[in-house]
């Protein structure tokens, strides 16, 4: 059985399958000389949300539930906070576990891509620093149903390791893939959600100790995500912009060797740091933390890259870190490049490698990030 590059490598069929706008016909009369006149722009090969650093992370099932399967709240307590911010968020039963969002800040909400809405918050947390934390909470979502979750953890509870790996989530389906790592986990079965006075915890064991549907606490808890979707970028031999409101630009004092994204606020910056304008390092940024994406050795400037070099990739929260790592495999077909990402890292990633489809266009490119194999190859007995 053999693979080969789809159909779609041939001229700009790409671009017009992906239902992006199709160059004018001016641009594409654009003279060899303009061409050649136009520096090589810099190589993005990912898009990615860093939805931030969450302090704490409490997570209760649902079993019985009608309509959400579980309930979950991520807290970011400060870093110029007045008050902390507070995501609480519930995944439907059905179908590819949408999930719903409630934040108490009205701007996040206006900044977010997910499916989000305000809510007036009542909320509580306590426990000695560096043990599980109870947590305590009250809202009422968009039907008017009051929502009162509890999780109590007894004085004697202790914080155990997370794992050294990226987490594994129901929710890496779909429209995205999500990296998720917390550095410390408790469970318990001392928990109570109800919806309007009906309780739908799950009833567990008194003792802890004894195997079950639990409630958890996160500690250090970061959340990320691969948005499958199409970006159109585009050089103007100083800054790369792109169709979804950003721009690269080279970072000042760095020599063209690293180009951060605008706008640089605290919540989202992508930094990249090329070597001989290969890319070593993509890093996206939200209040000093980072997900990390390194290439060894650096994938070649775009024009360069060849079909069928290997190179190997670590992913996670950090620089240096490897929470998940494997191989970065290069194929290309005239303008078309894709870049196949293989994890072998943790064992739930294998079965989920994901792809960089690129066109190349007279002043820029297009960027499909995709986990959808038929959409990049064919198959041929």
């Amino acid at each position: 059985m053999v693979f080969h590059l789809h159909c779609l490598v041939t001229g700009l069929m790409l671009v017009i399958a992906l239902g992006c706008p199709a160059p004018s016909l001016a641009q594409q009369e654009e003279s060899e000389a303009d061409r050649r006149a136009v520096t090589e722009p810099p190589l993005v090969p990912l898009i990615t949300n860093f939805w931030s650093y969450w302090d704490h992370y409490w997570t209760t099932w649902l079993p019985d539930h009608p309509d959400y399967e579980m309930i979950e709240v991520t807290v970011f307590d400060g870093e110029g906070r007045d008050t902390p911010l507070i995501r609480v968020f519930m995944s439907a039963r059905e179908g590819a576990g949408e999930q719903i969002f409630y934040l108490n800040d009205r701007d996040v909400v206006e900044r977010s891509r997910a499916n989000a809405r305000y809510a007036d918050i009542t909320y509580q947390r306590s426990g000695t620093p560096g043990a599980p934390q109870t947590l305590s909470l009250h809202f009422r979502d968009e039907n008017g149903i009051a929502i009162d979750w509890s999780i109590d953890f007894s004085e004697t509870a202790e914080m155990g390791p997370g794992a050294d790996e990226l987490t594994p989530s129901i929710h890496s389906i779909g429209g995205v893939l999500l990296f998720a790592h917390a550095a410390q986990r408790a469970s318990t079965y001392r928990d109570s959600a109800r919806f309007d006075g009906v309780e739908f915890a799950h009833q567990g064991p008194d003792d802890d100790a004894l195997q079950g549907i639990r409630s958890w606490y996160n500690s250090d808890y970061h959340s990320a995500v691969a948005i499958f979707g199409v970006q159109q970028f585009r050089f103007d031999g100083e800054s790369l912009s792109h169709s979804w409101g950003g721009t690269y630009s080279p970072e000042a004092g760095s020599g063209g060797d690293v180009w951060i994204s605008e706008p640089r606020g605290p919540e989202n910056v992508v930094r990249l740091t090329y070597e001989d304008g290969g890319l070593q390092a993509y890093a996206h940024y939200s209040h000093g933390r980072a997900l990390v994406f390194d290439i060894e050795p650096s994938l070649p400037p775009l024009d360069a890259i060849i079909d069928g070099a290997r190179h190997d990739f670590t992913a996670g929260f950090g620089e240096g870190s490897a929470h998940m790592r494997g191989a970065l495999v290069t194929h290309r077909a005239g303008d078309v490049v894709v870049l196949e990402w293989r994890p072998d890292h943790p064992g739930w990633a294998i079965e989920r490698p994901f792809f960089s489809l690129i066109q190349r266009e007279n002043d820029g490119y297009y960027l499909l990030l995709t986990d959808e194999v038929s959409r990049v190859f064919a198959e041929e007995d």
